[in-house]
């Protein structure tokens, strides 16, 4: 049977070196509870991550844009969210 992601938090973070590009941070949970092992995908470009044991997630070096970002994961329906990265912006 197959369930949905919830992606609970995408947060845009900015590093402390102005040259630093944003990264793209945050936590997939389902009913409440994280879910681990999850592919995060930054389409149209090779940027990427897989959620730890607790869920969490951070993809950095992100240049301003728009984006689809597909998270997908074994039993589940992937998922696709469009954000739109602004350096000193915070997504939730």
């Amino acid at each position: 049977m197959k369930f949905h992601i919830l992606l609970l938090l995408i947060t845009l973070s900015l590093a402390a070196v102005a040259q630093d590009l944003p990264a793209i941070t945050g936590i997939v949970i389902k009913d409440k509870q994280p879910l681990p092992y999850i592919n995060i995908s930054v389409l149209t470009t090779t940027k990427g991550a897989t959620t730890d044991s607790l869920g969490h997630f951070s993809i950095e070096n992100i240049a301003d844009g728009n984006y689809t970002i597909r998270f997908s994961g074994i039993g589940y329906t992937t998922v696709k969210k469009n954000i739109t990265i602004t350096s000193g912006q915070q997504i939730k």
